[in-house]
């Protein structure tokens, strides 16, 4: 799997300071915060366990965005609110 970091990203420094990745795979690179693929060992630490320390889960896993469908919605009915009868 490859891992990136989205353009979600807040650059509030927690996926460094935190110390998330084992390998040191995660790097600043002009103020914007990326993963090094040379050094990653695709072991999926940031990307399961972002819900403890990035405030936007802003790690993205490749795999699944391009394999995924986009949603069709159906357009919503215009039938107005319907409210319920009051009982006397």
């Amino acid at each position: 799997m490859r891992y990136r970091i989205s353009e979600k990203c807040i650059q509030c420094f927690a996926c460094i300071r935190n110390r998330v990745c084992p390998e040191q795979a995660i790097l600043e690179r002009d103020s914007i915060y990326a993963i090094d693929h040379e050094k990653c060992s695709d072991c999926g630490t940031c990307y399961l366990n972002q819900r403890f320390f990035c405030p936007v889960r802003a790690f993205v896993d490749d795999e699944a965005v391009a394999s995924s469908k986009p949603v069709q919605r159906r357009p919503l009915k215009s039938k107005g609110i319907r409210r319920r009868k009051k009982n006397k």
